[in-house]
């Protein structure tokens, strides 16, 4: 799936942008996974000059599901066998790539 997203961006400083990183470890990190705290605060004051934290107010969004269907028919059947060996929703994905889902 991929979405299309029109709105106002507001631009985060560096104290929003420390902050969001640290959300984003904790919410998206495995279990044990990259954690800013392993990173000496110099360190972390020079990767937050390059990086350039925003947040987006939505006013239009339009999602639009895309299962490969641009891709060659060999590249749609690779996509499609990952899918069946993957965890759900894998295999229902699958499914649906097939037809035997709609």
């Amino acid at each position: 799936m991929i979405v299309q997203m029109e709105g106002t961006i507001s631009w985060l400083g560096e104290e929003e942008t420390h902050r969001l990183l640290d959300d984003m470890c904790a919410r998206f990190e495995a279990p044990g996974g990259y954690s800013l705290n392993w990173v000496d605060d110099a360190r972390v004051a020079a990767m937050l000059r390059e990086i350039v934290g925003f947040q987006i107010h939505v006013q239009e969004m339009q999602p639009k599901l895309k299962l490969s269907q641009n891709r060659s028919l060999e590249d749609r059947s690779l996509v499609q066998s990952h899918f069946a060996q993957a965890p759900s929703p894998g295999p229902e994905l699958a499914d649906w790539m097939s037809g035997t889902k709609r």
